[in-house]
């Protein structure tokens, strides 16, 4: 996932580990390359998470277009203390590729992003003050 969306958000994927992931030889198989929290200061990254049904649930209200929709469960696991094991030598195929900014962006897309945006960060806001008032304070969980 780094390699396909560093160009648009490099802090979300920016990892703990990173530059020991990109300079090792390839493992030959899958296997742990590093046990991580995601605090400060990758508190920004978007894991790939594979959890079970008592893990903390993902915010549905949230949507995909309005970006952002993983950080409130993030956050919750990160107060929660999780504790994450990136893999080395398994990935993920995400369509339609590699993803860049382009210079010219169509009015029409900004315009159609805007109120999903907008309406993350509202739902987004009102999680973490709950979540805040839920579990002890961590400071290194940044919002």
């Amino acid at each position: 996932m780094w390699i396909l969306r560093r160009f648009l958000c490099p802090h979300c994927q920016r990892f703990p580990g990173l530059t020991r992931w990109m300079i090792r030889p390839d493992p030959g198989r899958v296997r742990p390359l590093i046990v991580t929290k995601r605090e400060y200061p990758h508190h920004r990254w978007e894991p790939v998470f594979i959890g079970t049904r008592e893990d903390p649930l993902y915010t549905e209200e949230m949507s995909w277009e309005g970006k952002q929709d993983k950080m409130a469960q993030m956050f919750e696991m990160c107060l929660l203390n999780y504790r994450l094991v990136v893999l080395d030598g398994a990935f993920l195929v995400h369509t339609p590729g590699i993803k860049r900014k382009t210079h010219k962006i169509i009015a029409a897309t900004q315009e159609f992003f805007r109120p999903h945006e907008r309406r993350n960060a509202r739902i987004y806001q009102r999680v973490t003050k709950r979540l805040i008032k839920q579990y002890p304070i961590n400071r290194r969980c940044a919002q």
